[in-house]
């Protein structure tokens, strides 16, 4: 409760008059009711009703900020979360996503510090690998020396007990567009990680990973929406012995307002042993009809993972046809225990109404080893502001 108080408090502060001049808001509330029914082979949940929104991981107020001096060159945002967990019906309150303050000394450079959620680097195709450059607490600096062209530099001091220079993580992105052919990103990452263990010993080490990506503008006629693509190459500091090698596409197809998609990562192995040999296939389709009878939106996703399995991970309530998948490029990378297959069906369709959104869905959820079936029905609850 007392946290909610101060909530309050801040939230009044904020909008005061004197704090109005140059500061814009924005926000949503989310909520949901979610009904999951185990078959009697799963053990691991029961029969549950929640008050779940799965999208925010419970039910949440979000209130977004932004300030620009009156000579718009210098500024700051932030994002405030009040979120009543599904776990323990218990209010919190945090900083989530953004928490920064920027400064553009010349028209092509723009530095920023605090914590980021800048997603400009994130390669187009079923990946979407952003690399962290301007994710967490630290310091970027983008440029732009000409139109179209986007360099990125991100530093991420260790944020846990030690503080050692050593262990800061060193993040580079670039992007370029040229307007009706081709975005093309491409991201590297020097990170420190501790020493880990996931079936074998990972010891302590920095990781050098590099992803590259384009999204094919000029390819889209004849009602081709997308066509991207993407490659990921993680360990390459010790590629032979803890890599990963991922490709992944995005294609898209639509008509008026009638639309299809599909999204597809596969994972290669990289060391021909018991660790290492699986070959994983993650596979997403939709189609969806937007705006019928001017209010509805029917849509339809069916996940599909090869060495993957459900995502148990939130005790059942995750329904969605992508994030329900413990996808096999996630899974069991160094366990080399037996990974199944899992397939989501997840229809749903969405009501506009009165600046509002309201979704009913249903997800049939089945993981063939060890053998389990869920049927999900949820309802959401979103408004913005």
């Amino acid at each position: 409760m007392r946290k909610l108080v101060v909530f309050s408090v801040l939230f009044m502060l904020l909008t005061s008059a004197a704090f109005t001049q140059g500061l814009t808001f924005s926000g949503n509330i989310q909520s949901g009711l979610l009904l999951t029914l185990p078959d009697d082979k799963d053990n691991v949940i029961d029969p549950m009703l929640r008050f779940y929104n799965q999208g925010v991981g419970g039910n949440r107020l979000e209130l977004n900020g932004a300030y620009t001096t009156a000579a718009g060159n210098a500024g700051g945002n932030f994002r405030l979360r009040a979120t009543v967990s599904a776990d323990n019906n218990s209010p919190s309150l945090a900083a989530a996503g953004i928490l920064r303050a920027w400064f553009r000394p010349i028209d092509i450079l723009l530095i920023s510090a605090g914590v980021h959620d800048n997603n400009s680097f994130a390669t187009p195709g079923g990946l979407d690998y952003n690399g962290g450059v301007g994710s967490g607490l630290g310091l970027l600096v983008e440029a732009e020396p000409v139109s179209g062209l986007l360099f990125g530099f991100g530093l991420l001091p260790r944020t846990v007990s030690t503080y050692l220079l050593e262990q800061t993580s060193f993040r580079f992105g670039v992007r370029y567009t040229l307007p009706d052919v081709v975005r093309i990103a491409a991201n590297f990452a020097y990170n420190y990680a501790p020493a880990a263990t996931s079936g074998m010993l990972i010891p302590e080490h920095n990781a050098f990973n590099a992803a590259l990506g384009a999204d094919i503008y000029a390819l889209k006629v004849a009602g081709i929406s997308q066509i991207a693509l993407d490659v990921l190459a993680l360990r390459l500091d010790d590629f032979m012995t803890f890599g990963t090698l991922e490709i992944g596409e995005k294609i898209g197809w639509g008509i008026g307002d009638f639309s299809i998609g599909i999204r597809s990562i596969q994972r290669l192995p990289i060391r021909n042993d018991n660790d290492r040999s699986k070959f994983g296939l993650d596979m997403l389709f939709w189609t969806q009809y937007a705006n019928l009878l001017g209010i509805l939106t029917p849509r339809l996703e069916v996940g599909f993972s090869l060495n993957g399995r459900l995502n148990t991970s939130t005790a059942g309530t995750e329904h969605r046809a992508w994030d329900g998948l413990q996808r096999a490029a996630a899974h069991d990378r160094f366990t080399g225990l037996d990974a199944p297959t899992a397939v989501i069906i997840n229809p749903s369709v969405a009501f506009a109404i009165g600046g509002g959104t309201i979704a009913l869905g249903y997800s049939f959820m089945m993981q063939m080893v060890p053998e389990i079936t869920r049927n999900v029905i949820y309802a959401t609850f979103n408004v913005g502001f």
